[in-house]
């Protein structure tokens, strides 16, 4: 609050030299005789004097009546109340410049001190400061809101997300208890090992997933994890190929967006097709870009693609709130296999600068429904 004062008096102190300045420039000829150092002075005190007149349009319109009347949406209360506190600063100006000039030098020169010229010269010297200040106070007023509704945007937006969040760790949790159930039924030896991945994997769920940006390498191991376990269940009839080409492990990304893909290619290809099946994950990250690609075959009673459940459809919002335009999704199918391919451009504040290249890319989502 002190800074905040001491501005002010900084603002109008300083407007007040820009108004002596001014006054000596068109300065009576009977000035002319004092040197420029006290003309200056002497047209600057009779400023100061003059100063809280000048300012108090100002402070009595943002301060008193924006506050009283704003609320009820009286326009003309504002604009009436301005129109009178302008107009009584302009007659107490041109009643105390006399006075002042008197007080202080004893000489004043003989003219009508409220005639129109008069009157108007005052109030065009008040219209400067009057202006500026107010133009301040309104792009201040204008940045403070923005930044509140930026922040409760954000809010929003993030409490959205530990939605889907919220709902991707039960989705996963289903579909992997419907395989455990699968090998459970069949007496399998695997059981007992995929129930402790399983475990690890929600260890790391719920360790990880509480920061909005982990090292890529830890997603990575996610995925694999999830391979060992969707390996144990399928066996020999599964052709499982996998590469992940990482330049930098440091690279951040959001937890939790690239496994549900990998866990549809099983959901929708491996489970439902009675044949050999195939998946190819190809991953390439580094701090400009990460690219993921899977490819799989597509079971024999696999939905349409435009029907694939809540599971991609939440990651596909979790793209555009964490990645906003900064993301390309592409999704594909044949009759017989089906293709995702994921573009990220990682917006952690140490990658931004290096990532700035591909932020001008024109990046779309090419299929509306996952």
């Amino acid at each position: 609050m002190k800074l905040r004062w001491l501005t002010h008096i900084a603002f109008w102190l300083s407007l007040s030299v820009l108004y002596t300045l001014v006054r000596m420039a068109f300065a009576a000829p009977s000035d002319m005789e004092y040197d420029v150092a006290t003309r200056f002075f002497r047209y600057w005190l009779i400023e100061g004097a003059l100063l809280p007149f000048k300012a108090a349009p100002f402070y009595l319109l943002f301060y008193y009546l924006i506050p009283r009347y704003l609320p009820s949406k009286n326009t003309v209360g504002i604009i009436s109340g301005l129109v009178f506190i302008i107009f009584m600063c302009v007659v107490v100006i041109r009643w105390l410049t006399p006075h002042v000039s008197m007080a202080m030098y004893g000489d004043y020169p003989e003219f009508n001190t409220f005639s129109p010229g008069r009157m108007l010269y005052s109030f065009t010297e008040m219209i400067p400061g009057f202006s500026l200040a107010s133009a301040i106070k309104l792009i201040k007023q204008w940045t403070e809101n923005q930044k509140k509704s930026t922040l409760l945007q954000q809010e929003k937006l993030n409490a959205e997300l530990q939605y889907l969040k919220s709902q991707t760790n039960p989705h996963f949790l289903f579909n992997t208890l419907n395989n455990l159930y699968g090998l459970s039924r069949k007496n399998s030896e695997h059981t007992a090992p995929a129930i402790m991945k399983l475990s690890h994997l929600f260890r790391y769920m719920l360790d990880e997933c509480r920061e909005p940006f982990i090292p890529i390498v830890k997603e990575i191991e996610l995925i694999k994890s999830y391979l060992e376990l969707e390996s144990l269940r399928y066996g020999d009839r599964l052709h499982l190929e996998s590469n992940f080409n990482v330049s930098d492990h440091t690279v951040p990304i959001t937890p939790l967006i690239l496994l549900p893909f990998v866990e549809n290619a099983f959901k929708h290809g491996a489970s439902e097709s009675v044949n050999d099946v195939f998946i190819k994950i190809n991953l390439m990250a580094s701090p400009e870009k990460i690219k993921f690609q899977i490819i799989n075959s597509i079971g024999n009673l696999s939905p349409n693609v435009k029907n694939l459940g809540i599971g991609l459809k939440n990651i596909k919002r979790q793209l555009q709130l964490v990645y906003p335009d900064k993301h390309e999704l592409n999704i594909e199918s044949s009759t017989d296999e089906y293709h995702v391919t994921l573009i990220i451009l990682p917006t952690s504040p140490n990658t931004l600068k290096r990532s700035a290249m591909y932020l001008n890319q024109d990046l779309h989502i090419t299929t509306d429904s996952l």
